[in-house]
């Protein structure tokens, strides 16, 4: 039994629930790495140490965290609609964590007891948006291509489909010019077997006629 693109594309996900808590969990560490790289942009060697150890436990479990949320959104279907608001917020995360990386590199590499300026940051920041922005154009380049395929893959077995029931229409049509023939063919037989029987009656009363007779002239032979 095939499954309509609409009934594909309008239910809900199975696993919507483990996508929410993922991206929830996500939102609370992007935060907390934004705090801490805001503090270290600031301090000085051993606060600046201490918040980039913490900054750095907090990117690897966001990246696990991503890696779980990517794998709850491969399983499901790519032309349901619930996917296209998920897939937005796996760049979106993608994209901040990648900033994350690059800044925390920016931070960390620069001179002790050296404050950063908001120039530096803001530099690359620049180029870590403008990356991610190329990646995020071609997921969704991906995803409208993704989507045209199988719209044009629903359209050929629509289409097949259609053949398929309009050969079945000409095919029940023949059958029921076939049984009309029939039709007129068994009653045409029927009045065959009915005059056939007329005769036979006919034939036989006529010999029985005949024998009533000789069997009369017989008796009255015999009287005489």
């Amino acid at each position: 039994k095939r499954i309509s693109y609409s009934a594909i594309r309008d239910k809900p996900l199975a696993n919507e629930e483990e996508l929410k808590q993922a991206d929830e969990e996500l939102e609370g560490l992007e935060k907390e790495i934004q705090a801490l790289l805001s503090k270290s942009v600031a301090a000085r060697d051993s606060e600046r140490d201490s918040n980039l150890r913490k900054c750095q436990k907090n990117i690897s479990s966001a990246q696990d965290v991503l890696t779980r949320f990517v794998t709850e959104l491969r399983e499901a279907h790519p032309s349901n609609a619930a996917r296209d608001k998920w897939a937005l917020k796996q760049v979106e995360h993608e994209k901040k964590l990648n900033q994350f990386k690059k800044q925390f590199t920016v931070v960390d590499e620069a001179p002790p007891n050296k404050p950063l300026s908001e120039a530096d940051i803001f530099l690359d920041d620049a180029a870590v948006i403008q990356e991610g922005t190329k990646e995020a154009i071609k997921r969704m380049e991906g995803i409208v291509k993704n989507s045209e395929t199988i719209g044009s893959n629903t359209y050929e077995e629509l289409k097949q489909q259609g053949e398929k029931l309009e050969n079945v229409y000409l095919d029940l049509q023949e059958l029921d010019s076939e049984l009309d023939l029939a039709k007129k063919e068994f009653r045409g037989l029927l009045r065959g077997l009915a005059r056939d029987k007329v005769r036979r009656i006919i034939m036989g009363v006529i010999v029985l006629g005949v024998l009533v007779v000789i069997v009369l002239a017989i008796v009255k032979k015999v009287r005489g």
